[in-house]
């Protein structure tokens, strides 16, 4: 896909296609890195090993680009959570603590460590097949972590699928009570 190009959104439900760009688009282009700072407050790690599920603040720098207030979380399952000294999954909603503030018009991201996937490529690759199969899916790319001035590596970064509309429940990332407009 060429910068700045709309992107095809399928329209669910009806089997048909049509042009529209989507929020974030020109970040989920697959033709760059982002390069992403996370600074949380002294105390903010300890809250968040003690209760990582819990949300704390943080600031969120891409480039010059910085936003404040910003909601993280580790995010993950048996096999593949960290804490914050290793490489952890986080979730970032911008939105948790500052109303209406988004992240290239999106609300929410997640940022994969790939410990299960040294590749970094499965997620991408399935996601790209089953959007071109007609399923609803997160778009996904990449980033660079850096965590309170450690560099953590590369990750995959991807848009929740909660957050297209219309919502869809039961798929991969949606959660069938959620409000898709809540942070």
């Amino acid at each position: 896909m060429f910068a700045g190009q709309p992107t095809m959104a399928a329209s669910y439900g009806t089997g048909k296609s049509k042009l529209k760009s989507e929020p974030g688009a020109e970040i989920f282009d697959n033709r760059h890195v982002l390069p992403l700072r996370i600074d949380l407050a002294p105390d903010e790690p300890k809250a968040m090993q003690q209760d990582n599920r819990k949300f704390v603040r943080a600031t969120v720098s891409e480039g010059t680009n910085v936003w404040k207030e910003v909601g993280i979380r580790v995010k993950g399952a048996a096999g593949s959570t960290r804490d914050l000294n290793d490489k952890p999954a986080l979730t970032l909603a911008f939105a948790k603590f500052t109303p209406g503030q988004r992240f290239h018009g999106l609300r929410k991201i997640h940022l994969n460590n790939s410990v299960q996937d040294g590749s970094y490529l499965t997620e991408n690759i399935c996601s790209e097949r089953f959007r071109k199969a007609g399923v609803p899916t997160p778009r996904v790319s990449y980033a660079t972590l850096e965590l309170n001035g450690k560099k953590k590596g590369l990750y995959v970064f991807c848009f929740p699928l909660f957050q297209m509309e219309p919502p869809h429940v039961g798929c991969y990332g949606t959660h069938p009570n959620q409000n898709p407009d809540s942070p």
